[in-house]
């Protein structure tokens, strides 16, 4: 029998989305099994560990695809949890090389990714053993929506994080406004200012 799944509570919290870039086409090109697997292992593996040192817990993978939320930005108030969330966006971001390096001594194609936050309230899935297996919610559909909107190996935040991290010195933020929502990128894909 299935185990049965309980929306078991609304919280608010930063919500990651990272979306690797033209993934049908990189992986039409890798015919061998054991070639696919270590290609979506490493993109997988390399950039939730990241994630992860920065306090993030794992939801959930679709492959070409990873997302993460932030239990420590549950308190808008905790400054130094915002930061951490875009220091990791930035460090995922620089990864790339370091990724593609390892795909390329594997015979692997490279891979590029954009990745997506916001902060706001979602509802929690858990299992019967009290797991949490999934996230749901305004904050996750507008992550999704605005992942396609930044370029390749950057990072696009909604306006409710902007709001909260718009004051943060080290970084630089541009303003893209759409009719539905807001959409902040951080400057030169992600540079932070030295």
């Amino acid at each position: 029998m299935a185990s049965r799944l309980k929306i078991s509570s609304s919280e608010a919290s930063a919500v990651m989305y990272i979306d690797m870039v033209q993934s049908t086409k990189i992986t039409c090109q890798i015919s061998d099994s054991d070639k696919l697997r270590l290609f979506y292992e490493s993109f997988i593996n390399t950039l939730s560990d990241i994630a992860i040192s920065h306090s993030a817990r794992i939801i959930k993978n679709g492959g070409d695809s990873i997302i993460c939320y932030f239990p420590k930005t549950k308190d808008c108030v905790e400054k130094s949890a915002f930061k951490e969330i875009l220091d990791c966006g930035l460090e995922i971001i620089h990864a790339r090389d370091v990724l593609n390096a390892g795909l390329a001594s594997a015979g692997l194609p490279a891979t590029s990714y954009r990745i997506s936050i916001d902060y706001g309230k979602h509802e929690v899935v858990k299992d019967e053993d009290l797991n949490i297996v999934d996230i749901f919610g305004p904050t996750m559909c507008v992550c999704a929506k605005i992942n396609s909107l930044a370029p390749p190996n950057c990072m696009v935040i909604g306006s409710d994080l902007y709001e909260i991290v718009k004051s943060f010195p080290d970084f630089r933020f541009h303003r893209y406004a759409l009719s539905f929502l807001a959409v902040v990128f951080l400057s030169l894909c992600c540079g932070k200012l030295m």
